[in-house]
């Protein structure tokens, strides 16, 4: 059966507006699913990882980025950044680092979160799992299994004034933040424990 279309999205911008809706136009997306997202003038999600995921050019590419759209570094559904540079295959992690203009692959999970700062997206969603540089176990869900997931919890510890300043200066730096942070000192420093700055 088919649903309200139109007038359904012409209902909630009667309470609402536009730009605190996301729409979730990843997967199988139909040509009438898109309409309809174009319609509402919501924004789309893109997903930097599933641009280097996918062969050639495509939509979650940042260069494609239209601005009305939401970046990620990932979803619930994905591995981290750190665990994807591990573990995903060799042709994808050259064309990340080439397209990140990242020199060695331990740094490229920074590469790729700055690149998705950087994209004309007018939201980005970064998650602490990425902002910490957590590996496998910070993974929240893998779709289609049955137990070990949504097990990740963060440590009270890592939240602090510092890494909220951390966090704040690279959001600074490409024009994400409303609050000035002072220049970034140092660009690799502990990487393998967290991005840092």
């Amino acid at each position: 059966r088919q649903g309200p279309s139109t007038d359904f999205i012409k209902a909630i911008k009667t309470v609402a507006s536009k730009d605190k809706f996301i729409a979730e136009d990843l997967g199988f997306v139909t040509v009438q699913s898109e309409y309809l997202r174009l319609f509402s003038g919501f924004a789309g999600m893109k997903v930097i990882q599933f641009g280097f995921d996918i062969k050639g050019d495509n939509e979650h590419l940042p260069h494609n980025y239209e601005k009305n759209s939401v970046v990620y570094t990932g979803t619930h559904d994905n591995a981290t950044l750190r665990h994807w540079t591990k573990y995903t295959e060799e042709s994808r992690i050259k064309k990340a680092l080439a397209y990140t203009n990242c020199r060695r692959r331990r740094h490229l999970p920074e590469c790729m979160l700055k690149t998705a700062l950087g994209s004309k997206s007018r939201l980005a969603v970064i998650s602490l799992q990425d902002y910490l540089s957590v590996g496998a176990e910070g993974r929240i869900n893998t779709p289609s299994t049955v137990g070990g997931n949504w097990l990740w919890r963060l440590n009270a510890l890592d939240l602090n004034e510092a890494f909220a300043h951390q966090i704040n200066e690279l959001c600074a730096l490409y024009g994400r933040s409303e609050s000035k942070a002072e220049p970034i000192r140092s660009l690799r420093t502990d990487v393998d424990k967290r991005i840092a700055l």
